[in-house]
Order: C-alpha cells, then sequence, then structure tokens
C-alpha cells in the first residue's frame, strides 16, 4: 500500500469543480469554516507536530503554537 499526503480540497457542488486548497509535504485534516464562512481552520502535521491554521484566499496563519503529538 503506498502511503499518502492528505491535504484539503474545495470543491463547488454546483459545477464539481475541484480546487486544492494545501500541498507540500506535510499532510493537512480536520478542517472547519469560521462563522462568516471567509476563513478556514485546519490542523498540519508536521512530523511529530501539529499546527493550527487559518487560511484566507492563499495566505495561511498559525492559530495556535506547535504542539508535539505521539
Amino acid at each position: 500500500i503506498q502511503e499518502r499526503t492528505p491535504h484539503l480540497w474545495l470543491i463547488d457542488v454546483a459545477s464539481g469543480a475541484a480546487r486544492l486548497l494545501t500541498d507540500g509535504p506535510s499532510g493537512e485534516g480536520s478542517p472547519a469554516w469560521s462563522p462568516d464562512s471567509r476563513e478556514i481552520a485546519f490542523v498540519a502535521t508536521r512530523e511529530r507536530d501539529h499546527d493550527l491554521l487559518a487560511r484566507r484566499d492563499r495566505q495561511a496563519r498559525p492559530l495556535s503554537r506547535r504542539v508535539e503529538c505521539c
């Protein structure tokens, strides 16, 4: 089984068009939209650390300090 890195995608319900929101060597998951739907918060996993980030347009900003996991 080939190991894959999870990333976030945005899919337009009407057209079915998909757009990659995150990429790179680290994985991202646990997405949640802000109440005004302008930002999406998510967890980025880098080796054994987890960062909580928010993204608006093409910029991601940290929401918390890095947390070591496992």
